[in-house]
């Protein structure tokens, strides 16, 4: 302030240029010193800019003797009018004032009393009383502005300038450093005069002194040496207002306010039983009956490094007060952050503690609102809707900003602060990576399946602490894995958590979005329940208003036990979330387990556990209310009754354990979705969804069980062909067209009494290609150079399996050719196709064959290059594994005539008109 103010008033009565003279505002809350600070730097130019004159004023009229008066100081009227405000500077001069003087013969008088004393500075004090309400207010800082142009550095004091109108809703230009101003309303010549100078104002904010950031705590001390170092005290020693608690409890009693902290002092100092000043204490300074006003019951924190540094010899109490805030914007000054005052710091967070449960004991502790210590350790910012600004996704990371604020208000390390959050927990758990993702994008926080938005479970036992002082006050941790829905039973006291108040079943928050319910209202323990009566509105505003229920308190009589089997179970999980298990194998683990999950809840009760001990008659009540088709987009939502979710979660675990998982997978398949059964497969498009968006995530294990089995096929894009399977250990070119007779009788026998064999063996070959070339049905049977419309392929066998109680039977079958054909001699049938596509067997060899073939009688005369081709087609259908039928005709086969003739020849397979051979060899 000191160094913009000074500047700019040396700058401006150094001008000789008949320019406008920029001015100066200097806004700040009551009783900080601005009118102080502003006074001492006038005086100080004052003193410098008489002797540099001598004490005469240089621009005196010959002759005269005007009184030399650089600097002017008045106070505005209190109801300002133009002109009681030239009246008011008159009087400051000493002018004479004429009864019938006009607004024009005032300004003028004005003017010459400016330029006749040589004042170079106007400073007008309390310039918030024009309100700008009034007309005469407005034509007041007209006039107020037209003083600029009398060659005086104009200064205006006044509390909360930039809320009080006087910048007509101005704001602030980066570009320039300045705030723009419109013109006035009662401006003339189309409002063109108010541009002259509403660029000429620099705002400075004189704020309070802060304590929260370690540069605040140091001007703060640095500002007591200065103030130590004026006192005139008997025995006074060393550090007495600045060493240990002492600049905390002062920061306390004054709140950080100069002037207040000024009376404290003159009022101690002046009782007659001042005792010595290593005496001062805070209980004989707490004694003083000085009306300060003090922080709303906060006690700040001693702080743990503020280095003591005392003022430059010198220093003027302007140079020590804290730095103030040149031309801020109002939007600037309302995200400045974090504290009104600091948070005591001997609230270490507890062991596993979510930022929330931290966050109320603290709150809880300081009898405060939790909404108080979200603004004071820079969770929110410092606007009046708290609850519409702390979301839910400071619980999964705290921004570099907002972490450094929070570390210096509750003085946590990096790792403590840290641990509070989810971040620890994202490489093992993907749903917080993945939310992490969207909201390090700048985005919202995304309704995830398997995160809970806020802590909907709770442990009572672990609410009601420890039994340690702490705890026992201020309740223990709510804790961070319970939001996480695998999580549902506490290990240390073997019992399911629990989801509703026990006095108004109601679930902890029906305001997911926020860190915390309703944080404005004070004096609730961390335990209790925050959900409104019922009764009562949403917009609650008492705690008369919540039901107030202590979740620590359950009802009396033992808890439900925790079965031994699900007890395993989360301690499986729990160890998967530890350090012991690398993280990998952790995150493929838990993105299974969802996948799983979802299906579970999906075809329920098909996986129904069948463990001793397990209940899930809470999860048939939970899932029955899932079966409306509307809310099938969240079908795969884990339930918060952690009861349910726990039967939900050991039938996944159990599928995902099983040796064969695609065998474990098969009774969860939606099959309606593979078929033309006219099911609308709705319960299944979310998991379907979910499978395309996380599949990179699964293990490669679960990945190659359910790429086939379920309906959800990679695809090339939106509305593109079917992508080939993953992990396959042979390629389409392997698979014969017409599979072998023996692997058919060991795996499709089942289906010969509704199909017969050839028809088996075709439709088999096509399904394996497809597996391996993708696309469809149609492009498998035409890459095996099947001449048939391959739309029909597969769906009679799918359907008549569905009504056989065995709708995965055709898809195992599949799955054990596959295996025999992968662990066999590969071929490349494809190869064979390509090379014996126009081959034909040559007359010479025929010839030779045909002198070792035993020739039986035939009524039929079938010609020597007819019976050629037929032996040609026979061997293609041996090389390739083909059938007949479907053989390539050579180009020379054209050239036969069609017509046969009887005669006495014999020994030739017969041969239809098309090339094709029929023989009992190949009619097999």
């Amino acid at each position: 302030m000191e160094k913009l103010l000074s500047g700019r008033i040396e700058t401006n009565a150094l001008k000789i240029k008949p320019t406008t003279r920029a001015g100066v505002m200097v806004s700040g809350g009551g009783y900080q010193g601005k009118t102080e600070c502003v006074c001492e730097i006038a005086a100080a130019f004052q003193e410098r800019w008489l002797a540099l004159n001598d004490y005469l004023n240089p621009d005196a009229r010959p002759g005269s003797r005007d009184l030399h008066i650089p600097v002017a100081y008045v106070q505005t009227p209190v109801t300002a009018k133009p002109k009681s405000t030239c009246k008011a500077i008159l009087n400051f001069f000493d002018a004479p004032l004429g009864p019938r003087m006009d607004l024009p013969d005032l300004i003028r008088q004005v003017e010459a009393s400016l330029r006749d004393h040589g004042t170079k500075v106007l400073i007008l004090d309390d310039i918030t009383r024009l309100r700008m309400h009034r007309a005469d207010d407005q034509d007041t800082l007209d006039l107020i502005r037209a003083f600029m142009s009398m060659n005086v550095t104009l200064v205006l004091v006044g509390v909360d300038i930039p809320g009080s109108g006087l910048l007509r809703e101005g704001r602030h230009d980066p570009a320039t450093g300045q705030w723009r101003l419109p013109p006035s309303r009662h401006a003339k010549a189309h409002g063109l005069e108010a541009t002259q100078t509403e660029r000429r104002f620099d705002l400075i904010e004189l704020d309070r002194f802060h304590y929260s950031t370690a540069p605040q705590i140091t001007a703060w001390v640095e500002h007591l040496h200065g103030v130590q170092s004026g006192l005139r005290l008997l025995d006074a020693v060393p550090g007495m207002l600045t060493e240990g608690t002492m600049p905390e409890y002062l920061y306390h009693r004054t709140n950080g306010v100069v002037s207040l902290l000024e009376r404290l002092i003159e009022d101690v100092a002046a009782r007659p039983s001042t005792p010595a000043a290593s005496a001062w204490t805070k209980n004989f300074l707490r004694a003083s009956p000085s009306t300060c006003a003090t922080a709303t019951g906060v006690t700040p924190a001693p702080a743990k490094s503020p280095p003591s540094r005392k003022s430059p010899p010198g220093a003027s109490p302007a140079a020590a007060a804290t730095p103030s805030t040149t031309t801020t914007a109002p939007s600037e000054r309302s995200r400045k952050a974090p504290d009104d005052h600091p948070v005591a710091p001997d609230l270490d967070p507890l062991p596993g503690e979510l930022l929330a449960g931290y966050v109320m004991r603290l709150a809880h502790r300081l009898d405060v609102a939790p909404d108080t210590v979200l603004r004071r350790t820079g969770l929110a910012e410092y606007q009046p809707n708290t609850q519409a600004i702390t979301r839910t996704a400071l619980s999964l990371e705290l921004p570099a900003p907002r972490m450094n604020d929070f570390q210096t208000a509750t003085r946590l390390t990096a790792g403590e602060a840290t641990a509070l959050t989810l971040l620890p927990l994202a490489p093992r758990y993907p749903p917080i990576a993945h939310s992490l993702d969207v909201v390090r994008a700048g985005k919202r926080i995304p309704a995830l399946d398997w995160l809970f938005p806020a802590a909907v479970r709770y442990c009572p036992n672990c609410l009601a602490g420890d039994g340690t002082p702490l705890q026992t006050d201020h309740g223990g941790p709510w804790k961070t894995d319970w939001r996480l829905p695998v999580i549902f039973a506490c290990e240390h006291h073997q019992r399911f958590l629990e989801h509703l108040c026990p006095e108004c079943q109601r679930p902890l928050t029906d305001r997911p979005g926020q860190l915390i319910a309703r944080p404005t209202i004070a004096g609730l323990h961390p335990a209790q329940c925050r959900a409104p009566l019922a009764h009562e509105s949403r917009r609650t505003h008492r705690t008369a208003q919540l039901c107030g229920a202590r979740l620590d308190r359950q009802p009396p009589g033992p808890a439900e036990p925790l079965p031994k089997v699900l007890s395993t179970l989360q301690k499986k999980i729990a160890a998967m979330l530890g350090p012991d298990t690398p993280a990998a194998t952790a995150s493929e683990y838990f993105t299974d387990l969802q996948m799983v999950s979802g299906l579970v809840m999906i075809t329920w009760p098909k996986a129904r556990p069948t463990a001793q001990n397990v209940d899930s008659h809470r999860t048939d009540q939970v899932l029955a209310a899932r079966q409306d088709t509307s809310h099938y987009l969240h079908v795969s939502t884990p339930p918060q009754d952690a009861r349910a979710c726990a039967s939900i979660l050991m039938a996944a675990d159990a599928i995902l354990s099983a040796t064969d998982l695609r065998s474990a997978l098969a009774p969860l398949a939606p099959v309606e979705n593979r078929t033309r059964s006219g099911i609308a497969p709705k319960r299944h498009r979310s998991w379907d969804t979910g499978f395309r968006r996380y599949r990179d995530d699964c293990s490669e294990r679960f990945q190659n069980a359910a790429e086939y089995l379920v309906s959800t096929h990679r695809r090339s894009g939106r509305g593109g062909s079917r992508l080939p399977q993953r992990g396959l250990d042979y390629g389409p070119q392997h698979v014969p067209a017409f599979l072998s007779l023996k692997w058919a009788e060991r795996h499709l026998g089942d289906f010969t009494v509704a199909f017969s064999m050839p028809v088996l063996r075709r439709t088999t070959s096509a399904f394996l290609v497809r597996r391996a070339l993708g696309k469809t049905i149609v492009d498998a049977a035409e890459f095996l150079g099947l001449g048939i419309d391959g739309k029909g392929l597969g769906g009679p066998i799918a359907r008549w399996a569905r009504r056989q109680g065995t709708p995965e039977a055709y898809e195992q079958a599949l799955d054990a050719i596959a295996a025999d054909l992968a662990s066999s001699s590969l071929i490349d049938y494809r190869h064979r196709r390509t090379l014996l596509a126009d081959w034909a067997l040559p007359p010479d060899a025929w010839h030779q064959i045909a002198d070792q073939l035993k020739r039986w009688p035939s009524p039929r005369y079938i010609s020597d290059d007819r019976a050629r081709l037929a032996a040609t087609a026979y061997i293609w259908t041996e090389v390739t594994h083909g059938e007949t039928q479907f053989a390539p005709q050579p180009a020379e086969a054209q050239t036969i005539p069609s017509s046969t003739r009887h005669g006495a020849r014999t020994g030739s397979p017969s041969v239809t008109g098309s090339g094709r051979t029929k023989s009992p060899s190949t009619s097999r």
